[in-house]
């Protein structure tokens, strides 16, 4: 049976030292190229192009983060905004874009903390309630001898309109006691999940109120114009009042000559 060739540089490659990758194989010589944070086995995350611009210095490529679960490894990778658990076998769950993600809520058997919400179109979950640190404290604070049988991190993301929950379960056994050292460890290791959860939604959070910012402060600004508008048929501000303010909120840096003024000019 013919080897099988690296798809970066060509080199036949055995079994044990060839990575798969999304479209592909590399050899573990053109991996090593990409230095020992690439180590890990979940290079299927990436293609051969992304591999061979990485290697060429042309892209940055960040490994996937690895969290080890009691329903299988979950896998976030941040190069292409996705993740997915990888169970026994090989088998994975269908990715789940990054983009879509609007929340996640820290579970402890039937209680829950930070459940996330979507405010207008821009992604927000545990950043809203302070972040993990917020959560942490909250869960923290609870009675230290309370005994846990399962530690979960549920992730709300969006598809098609619906909202859907993705479990990355960090603990299910015997009850272990809180503050303990194993509890302290799937702590722990919920905290930098959502960590990395924080930090992405948040990117996703920024990037919409950037491509969105002008819109939005559009209305805002015609909104306020129609309270003070509102006012000065009121009486309570007067004309020159209103139209200095008008002008502030539309950014007009000419002063507005307003239409009284522009009819006692005729008039003279």
């Amino acid at each position: 049976m013919a080897k099988k060739k690296c798809d970066i540089c060509g080199a036949e490659v055995g079994r044990l030292s060839q990575r798969t990758l999304r479209d592909g194989l590399v050899c573990s010589d053109c991996m090593g190229k990409l230095g020992e944070k690439f180590a890990n086995p979940w290079t299927d995350s990436f293609s051969v192009e992304q591999i061979s611009k990485a290697i060429a210095g042309e892209i940055e490529l960040i490994p996937p983060q690895v969290f080890q679960c009691s329903n299988g490894v979950l896998i976030i990778d941040s190069s292409n905004r996705v993740m997915y658990m990888s169970m026994l076998l090989g088998i994975k769950t269908d990715e789940i874009s990054m983009d879509s993600v609007v929340g996640y809520t820290y579970v402890e058997d039937d209680k829950k903390y930070g459940v996330g919400h979507i405010v207008g179109t821009a992604a927000v979950g545990g950043v809203l309630f302070g972040g993990v640190g917020a959560i942490i404290g909250s869960v923290i604070g609870l009675n230290p001898k309370r005994k846990i049988t399962h530690i979960d991190v549920e992730i709300t993301y969006e598809t098609g309109g619906i909202c859907e929950l993705f479990h990355a379960k960090i603990y299910k056994g015997k009850p272990i006691k809180a503050g303990g050292y194993d509890y302290n460890s799937y702590l722990d290791m919920a905290k930098s999940l959502m960590g990395q959860l924080d930090l992405l939604i948040k990117k996703t959070s920024l990037s919409t109120d950037e491509q969105e910012n002008v819109p939005v402060q559009m209305v805002s600004n015609a909104d306020e114009i129609r309270k003070y508008k509102e006012l000065l048929d009121e009486g309570i501000i007067t004309q020159d009042e209103f139209m200095i303010k008008k002008k502030e909120l539309l950014g007009v840096s000419e002063p507005i000559v307003h239409e009284k003024k522009s009819e006692d000019k005729q008039a003279e």
